[in-house]
């Protein structure tokens, strides 16, 4: 498989990180980028300040040639400052999701960490490109968590937009959205993908710190068990299908602990809440985002073990 390069990043394996919102962590994190992956650090919900302790934790756990970096949502109220954290601790890239910021090109230009732009048109990625992309993510309708399909636009496959994609644009794709096992994203590999990223099944693995009854919800999962539900941040959000997430007992739950993550949430429930809710066990209390493909997964692994299933090296 030909190597992965993404500005001057060469990853040992070609598999990213998804941002694992509220629930992530700074040793996980660390162990994707020890482990010759891609790391990426949440920015969601947090402050500049934890951002940039969230950066110095995971750096403290790595060595020099590993490779991580930081999600940063454009829409936030915060993204600028959570920018500047980014550059001044020379984190490797920044993935921009939920927007495209116009001045990227003068961040990578001026020395900073190169710029994934998460994308789910062919438009957006051709944009991206032309202000100085190193890569695009692009994300699919069987990702788990937010989609980046508006409300009223039509779900893309994850393969349709790599094959509509990949011969247009000359910067690295990276398929987001369903490679929870070997087969689909060898399919993703041969539809033209460079890399995959992966999100709900970094969740089953032994590395992962939550309840075991959170994990053990995702492996017996059926496909009747994965819903798309409405966000409080205006998008839809696809996740198991649990008494929360079905709009019950919603009401004994307040927001009063609001940290404003997007200025776009409606605040009908707080999805940082409900989703560390699940983690720490209260399964049918939270909501556990999850891909389409969720009822794939059907084990718990190491997370080496599945970094060399779903990238095809040994």
């Amino acid at each position: 498989m030909k190597k992965l390069i993404i500005g001057k990043m060469n990853p040992r394996f070609p598999v990213m990180q998804g941002a694992l919102g509220f629930i992530d962590s700074s040793a996980f994190v660390a162990n994707m980028a020890r482990a010759g992956a891609i790391g990426v650090i949440a920015s969601l919900g947090l402050t500049p300040g934890e951002l940039r302790r969230r950066i110095l934790d995971v750096r403290s756990e790595c060595n020099g040639n590993d490779i991580f970096g930081v999600n940063l949502l454009v829409p936030s109220d915060h993204y600028h400052e959570l920018l500047k954290v980014c550059i001044e601790e020379h984190v490797d890239f920044v993935e921009l999701a939920g927007g495209i910021d116009k001045k990227c090109d003068l961040i990578s230009k001026h020395g900073g960490p190169s710029i994934i732009c998460k994308v789910s048109s062919l438009r957006l990625a051709q944009y991206a490109e032309q202000l100085g992309a190193a890569a695009i993510t692009v994300m699919g309708k069987e990702a788990g968590g937010h989609l980046g399909f508006p409300n009223g636009t039509p779900f893309i496959s994850t393969v349709d937009l790599v094959r509509g994609i990949k011969p247009r644009v000359n910067v690295p794709v990276i398929a987001a959205g369903g490679a929870v096992d070997a087969e689909f994203s060898q399919v993703l590999f041969e539809a033209g993908a460079d890399a995959i990223q992966i999100g709900t099944r970094l969740l089953t693995t032994n590395e992962f710190e939550s309840h075991q009854s959170f994990k053990d919800a995702i492996i017996k999962a059926t496909h009747d068990d994965v819903i798309v539900i409405n966000s409080p941040f205006g998008l839809p959000l696809r996740a198991l299908d649990t008494r929360f997430a079905r709009g019950e007992g919603r009401s004994c739950y307040g927001v009063e602990d609001c940290v404003g993550c997007l200025p776009t949430c409606s605040k009908n429930f707080c999805l940082r809440a409900a989703m560390r809710r699940a983690v720490a066990g209260e399964v049918e209390q939270g909501i556990i985002p999850a891909s389409e493909h969720a009822p794939r997964i059907g084990t718990i692994l190491p997370l080496r073990q599945v970094l060399l299933e779903v990238s095809h090296l040994s």
